[in-house]
């Protein structure tokens, strides 16, 4: 079974795939336009998954209340019905 990888870890095989990748360039300026692009690449990454996180955890908070709300005007009604 494959080991679960913590937010920051590379599995060894991507980091093999990319060295080996970055190794396939003739001279050092391409290879570090490789490494400047996918390092821009690997932050925009992060930046959309921070922002999906924060959705989410937005949207829940929105649904427990939307939830709340509902249960407290179903008791109002309860309420108000059998008077």
């Amino acid at each position: 079974m494959e080991k679960a990888l913590c937010k920051n870890e590379i599995r060894d095989d991507v980091m093999e795939k990319f060295i080996e990748f970055l190794g396939e360039y003739k001279n050092d300026d391409d290879a570090y336009n490789a490494l400047d692009c996918a390092y821009d690449l690997f932050f925009a990454l992060k930046n959309l998954a921070t922002n999906f996180n924060a959705l989410k955890d937005k949207h829940n908070a929105m649904k427990a209340e939307f939830f709340a709300l509902k249960a407290a005007y179903h008791d109002l009604l309860l309420k108000h019905g059998s008077e």
